[in-house]
């Protein structure tokens, strides 16, 4: 998988860790109602069964039982390392790689680059207004010439 995830898959998956029934999740061989050997998830005061996996499935039960506590860690520290690639890196303004722009196109632009952009968005509009006034500057310039040439003056 190289494709950055987007940041409501992330919210959707926060949505499906139970909060009810605390970590640990323990699994252990049991039978099911027909006497069938299976392995058992449960809450880990045992009282709720949470799964019934087929007894050749224990890494699936194992999985199951450690999903509980493991994804709230791996959620968390996909959040924490985010808001690391969010903030300014701290060696420069504006950054370094600023042309790389795998940042644009997972949608994760730093707000220290989104600053930037606004600065340049910025300047390149006063560049252009900048232009604009010249060229109005010129114009009047040389009508102000024509309208004083029949006198002999010239402006400045």
């Amino acid at each position: 998988m190289n494709e950055s995830l987007p940041d409501d898959r992330l919210a959707e998956i926060q949505t499906t860790i139970p909060e009810s029934y605390d970590p640990p999740w323990t699994y252990q061989p049991g039978e099911d109602a027909n006497g069938y050997l299976v392995w058992l998830v449960a809450s880990h005061s045992g009282e709720v069964l949470i799964a019934t996996v087929p007894d050749y499935g224990e890494q699936l039960a194992q999985f199951i039982a450690d999903a509980r506590a493991s994804m709230p860690q791996l959620v968390a520290e996909v959040v924490r390392l985010r808001a690391l690639l969010d903030g300014p890196c701290g060696s420069c303004h504006p950054c370094d790689n600023y042309r790389d722009e795998t940042w644009r196109e997972a949608g994760r632009t730093p707000p220290h680059v989104i600053e930037w952009d606004d600065l340049r968005a910025e300047n390149e509009r006063l560049e252009r207004e900048n232009t604009r006034l010249e060229a109005a500057l010129l114009e009047a310039q040389g009508r102000l010439n024509d309208a004083q040439a029949p006198a002999g003056e010239v402006a400045r």
